[in-house]
């Protein structure tokens, strides 16, 4: 077990954590789509790279482009949507995390904040 969710459990009870153990796993999704995209097109990339120097600059600022966007995309806040997909995976408890989106917490679907 993670020492983060221990403490949180001596802090603020098993509700928390399980608050906390969904988001977490969310946060692990959103790392997991860039590298899976990258790994996807590293070979392709080398095999351009090799034929033709020109065309590779092009396609590498293509990749680099979509990254960019996959960042933006994964990395504005969330905050409209949390409480109700809280709810819908957890339980009925999620309002408090609607109140807390309500006013625009900073923090990544309200980790910080439980």
């Amino acid at each position: 077990m993670r020492i983060d969710q221990v403490m949180l459990g001596q802090m603020m009870g098993d509700k928390a954590v399980g608050f906390y153990s969904v988001t977490t796993r969310i946060l692990e999704m959103d790392c997991f789509i860039p590298m899976a995209v990258m790994s996807s097109l590293a070979l392709a990339l080398i095999e351009i790279r090799k034929a033709d120097r020109a065309r590779y600059d092009v396609q590498i600022q293509r990749v680099f482009n979509l990254m960019v966007l996959l960042a933006l995309a994964i990395t504005i806040d969330p905050c409209p949507v949390c409480a109700p997909f809280l709810e819908a995976l957890c339980c009925s408890d999620a309002p408090q995390a609607r109140h807390r989106c309500d006013h625009k917490s900073p923090t990544y679907l309200g980790i910080v904040s439980l």
